[in-house]
């Protein structure tokens, strides 16, 4: 089930599920993300203008509901963002609070480009099924000017670097998040895809 709130163009994200042979549905009200067996939370744009549409809807409270339920939860890009504590983000804003880390900026030090656009490495830190058969050193493809810059790898499962040491992607429990978009991943985001749909 992909969470439909408005935030972002969903079609590349249901191309690529066809492409792995996942059958997928949209969730637009409470009622159809309690009834999810697994949960997809995509995203572009402004976090505060997302959690607004998500609170508008009534859709963040069934969102953390699902998180705690113990089934699979996958957020991506700001859908990820958005499962963090807060972020800095045209100011301090709560998200959703469901994996205890803040989304700060990225440094625009040091010359890096801040949004940072394109392909960069993904560096597993720990083992997870989500990772299996992704291949080592694997490319995937990146939009974002916020990222999670922990100090410490609670809660990390795959890093990218632009500049600083970034998370790029996130878990608790089964609930996990991808800064990058698996959908435009080509090979690697794809089995990522695939993973999931298997969790």
């Amino acid at each position: 089930m992909i969470v439909d709130y408005g935030a972002g163009n969903l079609r590349s994200l249901q191309n690529a599920l066809d492409e792995v042979g996942v059958s997928h549905e949209l969730a637009r009200t409470p009622d159809q993300i309690s009834r999810a067996n697994k949960l997809l939370l995509p995203g572009v744009g402004s976090f505060v203008g997302a959690m607004e549409i998500l609170k508008d809807r009534a859709l963040a409270d069934p969102i953390v509901s699902f998180a705690r339920s113990g089934k699979p939860l996958l957020g991506i890009c700001l859908g990820m963002q958005l499962l963090c504590t807060d972020s800095t983000e045209h100011g301090l804003h709560e998200g959703l609070g469901v994996i205890p880390l803040r989304v700060d900026r990225l440094p625009t030090n040091k010359g890096i480009r801040v949004p940072h656009v394109g392909w960069n490495t993904l560096v597993p830190v720990d083992e997870d099924p989500l990772l299996a058969d992704v291949p080592e050193d694997s490319d995937v493809y990146f939009v974002h000017s916020y990222a999670v810059t922990p100090t410490e790898d609670t809660y990390l499962l795959a890093v990218s670097d632009h500049g600083v040491r970034f998370g790029a992607m996130i878990r608790r429990g089964y609930v996990y998040g991808a800064q990058f978009h698996p959908e435009k991943s080509q090979h690697a985001g794809l089995q990522i895809l695939r993973n999931f749909a298997s969790l």
